[in-house]
């Protein structure tokens, strides 16, 4: 039987963690203060403005973190997906001072997504333009996940269960752009406001749902694969649950050869919505 494995030093090992400002990241701001950065890869590593985490998870080199954008095509043999901004995408990224850019192709679809701020410096728009480059007409459509904290950054990563908890979703279907999900943090955070998301996407939004158990389901952890990447229809009803976690499904596209289509997530930031 082999000795286990043993420290040589009497002094305990210390492991060096490098902090955040170590990880070369990229940034978009705004003159109010919203600011989203990214990991070299093109990985979303936060999103605050002027001391509140937008988002939950703050993504890392090693664990990257929760939000995505999936690109699914809807085929004669079922529905297949591929990350186009995620920790295991094959996009190519890059970034300049006012927005950030994904490049790539996968099933013959050639793709271009871009991150911008709005020009109010109040929100965020991911839009994708796709190219059928394949010899056949493709359907196709996509998901936008993003993780929710609307909070302080010690309240959210203190406790991003209890943190869940006290975020309100809501939803309206607009004669335009289809559903709406709005989140509202309940819980006042200093001089009492109450952080709040708009959430949709165009030419329209036909399917959300608004906790991570919805979208990631009880198999994620064993098959890492997202068990609502196969449903045809996301849903249509909000969860208040303990993984704030929105995914917005857009609608789909028809693209024939050598055609292109394009998709816009937006999201409009409120510091204080006094209204449940």
């Amino acid at each position: 039987m082999s000795e286990p494995l043993r420290h040589s030093s009497s002094e305990p090992a210390v492991i060096q963690l490098r902090a955040a400002v170590g990880f070369g990241m990229s940034r978009i701001q705004s003159s109010g203060g919203l600011t989203i950065a990214a990991l070299p890869g093109g990985i979303i590593h936060s999103i605050e403005c002027n001391g509140i985490q937008i988002n939950q998870i703050l993504a890392s080199p090693v664990g990257g973190g929760i939000h995505r954008l999936y690109l699914r095509i809807h085929g004669q043999q079922g529905i297949i997906a591929t990350e186009i901004i995620g920790p295991c995408v094959s996009s190519v990224f890059s970034s300049s001072a006012d927005q950030f850019i994904w490049r790539g192709s996968w099933q013959g679809v050639a793709y271009v997504c871009t991150c911008a701020l709005q020009s109010d410096g109040h929100g965020w728009i991911f839009h994708l333009v796709l190219k059928n480059e394949s010899d056949a007409p493709v359907r196709c459509d996509a998901m936008m996940v993003q993780d929710l904290g609307l909070a302080t950054s010690a309240q959210v990563r203190n406790n991003e269960l209890f943190t869940s908890q006290y975020l309100d979703h809501s939803n309206i279907s607009h004669p335009q752009t289809g559903q709406l999900v709005m989140t509202r943090q309940n819980l006042p955070q200093p001089d009492g406001a109450h952080p709040w998301l708009m959430q949709g996407c165009l030419p329209a939004c036909v399917g959300f749902c608004t906790d991570g158990f919805d979208f990631f389901g009880i198999r994620y952890k064993d098959q890492a694969v997202a068990e609502a990447l196969s449903r045809p229809l996301l849903g249509d009803e909000p969860r208040q649950y303990e993984a704030a976690c929105t995914t917005l499904q857009s609608a789909t596209l028809s693209l024939p050869v050598e055609g292109q289509g394009e998709l816009s997530f937006f999201a409009h930031y409120l510091a204080d919505h006094p209204k449940p």
